[in-house]
């Protein structure tokens, strides 16, 4: 009996992940549950967020650099996820202008100052703004940007595994070639 409740534990987490869509045109997202808190970008109608709690008045939310910001609760609902990401779009160009995304926020970073904050949250920041900015040229919820950056093309991979099996099949001939050589030297 012990094991049934484990397993339904350990099930139910898995799919206990909660979402919340954005339900205005355009709000902002922000440092800190409060409307004097700095700005870290801005969220649009539709898109899905992942879900990291909440107080009275706010949700807090996943953004892709891992850090917790917030996002005033009037402009989202709660949903259950449906969506999925769409597979005829260009992911690997996605991925690349968010590598450039984040390039450009370590580079500003340097540059920037903001209020107290150290290099490495001035850099989530700008990691963060950039990068939304990418999904939202594409239309894409930032709930999917794991997904993109996790993305493998099966045909580059299937091409490289290709090669490295030839070159292991050439250098396992190689070898038996040369034992065949000491062999007969021996002879």
């Amino acid at each position: 009996m012990k094991y049934y409740f484990l397993i339904i534990l350990i099930t139910s987490n898995l799919y206990s992940q909660e979402y919340i869509q954005i339900t205005k045109p355009d709000i902002n997202i922000r440092m800190l549950p409060s409307t004097s808190s700095p700005i870290i970008g801005h969220a649009f109608f539709n898109e899905i967020y992942i879900l990291n709690g909440e107080d009275p008045k706010w949700y807090s939310v996943i953004l892709p650099s891992g850090e917790t910001r917030w996002i005033y609760k009037s402009l989202a609902n709660k949903i259950l996820l449906k969506d999925s990401l769409e597979l005829n779009i260009d992911l690997l160009k996605i991925q690349e202008e968010l590598e450039l995304a984040s390039d450009r926020a370590n580079k500003d970073a340097n540059q920037e100052e903001i209020r107290n904050l150290n290099k490495l949250e001035i850099n989530n920041i700008l990691f963060d703004r950039y990068s939304l900015i990418v999904l939202q040229d594409y239309n894409i919820s930032p709930v999917f940007y794991q997904n993109i950056i996790n993305y493998v093309d099966k045909k580059k991979y299937s091409i490289r595994k290709n090669v490295v099996e030839y070159m292991l099949t050439k250098e396992r001939e190689v070898e038996d070639f040369d034992i065949e050589l000491k062999d007969s030297d021996i002879k």
